[in-house]
């Protein structure tokens, strides 16, 4: 996707039904094992930065380390993730399953779909979890995957253009609510 289409993607993440994830918690500490079970869940896709990790960081936060390890074993899992391919490696190292390797960034359906064949999961099995509405959230929506948005591990790590579209994202997302 280039110029025009490309815009035209992002404008339509924008629209609430997009926006809005089906769960939205503090942690993955506070995911209900099964009540994903009972809604068919067979597959997770992680987010890493502040949602598994502070930004850029390759070690789960304390706090959620054992959720995270009960979550891996009950449940297919992978990480997918914005980042550089040397990252990645690192990633899969630490957190013991499969970063997914794309040149299709999210919240595009080809990064999900990527998830998804490495899952062999539908998107009504699997659950996205993500502290990003704009790209995680909103790609997984369009994707037709359970979306959890938890809320950001370590906001402060993060560069500060990130801290702006969290704002944008807030604002918006408190209009729709009007």
């Amino acid at each position: 996707m280039v110029g025009m289409d490309k815009i035209y993607f992002y404008l339509d993440c924008l629209k609430p039904k997009y926006l809005i994830p089906n769960l939205q918690l503090k942690n993955i500490s506070d995911i209900d094992i099964d009540f994903l079970k009972q809604i068919g869940i067979k597959g997770l896709i992680f987010d890493v930065d502040n949602t598994l990790a502070p930004y850029h960081g390759t070690g789960l936060d304390q706090c959620i380390e054992q959720s995270f390890l009960e979550l891996t074993q009950k449940f297919n899992s992978c990480i997918l993730s914005n980042t550089s391919s040397e990252r990645r490696k690192k990633l899969e190292e630490y957190f013991g399953i499969h970063a997914i390797q794309t040149p299709i960034k999210k919240p595009f359906s080809g990064a999900f779909e990527a998830a998804l064949d490495y899952l062999e999961t539908n998107p009504s099995e699997t659950a996205m979890i993500d502290d990003r509405l704009w790209t995680g959230i909103a790609g997984a929506n369009q994707a037709g995957l359970f979306t959890i948005k938890v809320e950001p591990l370590a906001m402060m790590s993060e560069p500060f253009r990130h801290t702006l579209v969290r704002i944008f994202e807030t604002i918006v997302c408190k209009a729709y609510r009007k």
